[in-house]
């Protein structure tokens, strides 16, 4: 008797008992990767916490760094400059440097440069430029100032105006601004040099005075410098110039400076012209102008002018002297050229002369010495060398036996020498 089910094995209502009996342990086994996984996932996000904790700190140090450069940075440029205007404090004091005679124009250049430096300067470097500047001063200068308190540009300026500035009021500098004019020969920038030296001067006496300026004053002061700069201009300068449309005085000083220039070049353009008219002819035109002409019968061409008469258009120094193409027995030769320059020779026949040089075989050669003319007769050697002053053959090489023959009618103590 067959007891087995007869349900087939996928019938829904057949219960499997293997999955029952497995059902605890796969949740069992889930729990324990779901908890695996949150735990990989906690230790991930710790190390990526980590990483950007460290990230941060990184930034940290670098955000830090970069601070402590650009503060660097910042010192460096600031000394840079500091260094730059003190040279250019340094170099502007040396050339500047006053001189401690009273009246000397080198004070109110020295103060002048004081100025425009301190107008480069910052306010917090005035001071060390001030001790600069007192380091600077030579002789009587520095003593004058050495002990004293000075902090500032313009305290140096106060003291060495009282040591080395005139006893002049404010009343007597304007008074010498009024009446200022350009002397004869002077150059208009010393002329504008001066007014500004006056100008100068009574801004810092009404400063001494009152303590500070007042821009009225100032003003005033600028109108009456541009008033007196004008009036003691030379006649050609003030027609060029408008008071009226120049109201400030440096105006007025650029236009006199361009007049200058222009003036300037007038005369150079008139002295050019003056020097064109003396070098060119008034009769005929200059040597080099004419072109030489051909000579082919190989005469010379002698001067057109007449007996007792130069013509200043040539150059005649060191001129060699014109020759007699009739007489061509006589040698004239130049002062500064050497006797052994030229050889005249007669070949055997006795018909034909022309120049050798001296590794040639010849026959007769005629060495003339001033006036006189030694005769040296060779047979058949070869010349070397020639010296006029002694008529004596070196360096030969002898072939055969020679002599020499002098003439005696020109020298009667020299008979029959031989070599």
């Amino acid at each position: 008797m067959d007891t087995r089910n007869k349900k087939p094995l996928n019938d829904p209502g057949i219960e499997n008992y293997n999955l029952k009996s497995k059902e605890p342990v796969t949740k069992e086994h889930e729990l324990r990767m779901i908890e695996q996984a949150i735990l990989e996932r906690e230790r991930k996000l710790k190390s990526r916490k980590a990483e950007y904790e460290q990230r941060a700190e990184k930034l940290e140090n670098d955000m830090c760094m970069l601070e402590r450069e650009r503060e660097t940075l910042a010192k460096i440029e600031d000394e840079k400059e500091w260094q730059d205007s003190r040279n250019f404090a340094s170099n502007t004091s040396r050339e500047t440097q006053p001189q401690p005679p009273d009246g000397s124009p080198y004070y109110f250049q020295f103060t002048r440069a004081c100025r425009r430096a301190k107008e480069i300067i910052t306010l917090s470097a005035e001071r060390n430029f001030t001790k600069l500047l007192i380091n600077k001063l030579g002789r009587r200068a520095y003593y004058a100032v050495e002990d004293e308190p000075c902090n500032s540009v313009t305290e140096l300026i106060d003291l060495l105006t009282d040591a080395f500035g005139t006893a002049k009021t404010l009343d007597q500098y304007r008074g010498e601004l009024s009446i200022i004019f350009l002397k004869s020969g002077e150059h208009v920038l010393d002329y504008i040099s001066r007014v500004k030296n006056l100008r100068t001067a009574i801004l810092d006496a009404e400063r001494r005075e009152r303590g500070e300026l007042d821009p009225r004053f100032v003003a005033e002061i600028d109108n009456l410098t541009a008033t007196s700069f004008y009036e003691g201009l030379p006649l050609e300068y003030r027609l060029q110039i408008s008071p009226e449309a120049h109201l400030r005085h440096t105006d007025a000083f650029a236009v006199a400076k361009t007049i200058a220039k222009r003036a300037e070049l007038d005369k150079q353009r008139l002295r050019n012209d003056r020097d064109a008219k003396q070098t060119v002819p008034a009769r005929k035109p200059l040597v080099h102008s004419t072109p030489l002409r051909q000579n082919y019968l190989g005469r010379t061409s002698y001067s057109r002018d007449l007996p007792g008469t130069t013509d200043r258009n040539r150059d005649n120094r060191n001129r060699e002297p014109p020759r007699n193409p009739y007489n061509r027995g006589n040698d004239y030769r130049r002062r500064d050229t050497n006797h052994v320059a030229r050889y005249r020779i007669d070949i055997q026949k006795g018909k034909t002369k022309t120049e050798i040089s001296r590794e040639t075989k010849i026959d007769t050669i005629i060495v003339p010495r001033y006036r006189h003319a030694t005769t040296v007769r060779i047979t058949d050697i070869q010349l070397t060398n020639v010296e006029s002053d002694s008529t004596i053959i070196h360096n030969a090489k002898r072939r055969e036996t020679y002599q020499v023959r002098r003439d005696t009618a020109t020298h009667p103590r020299r008979t029959n020498n031989r070599i």
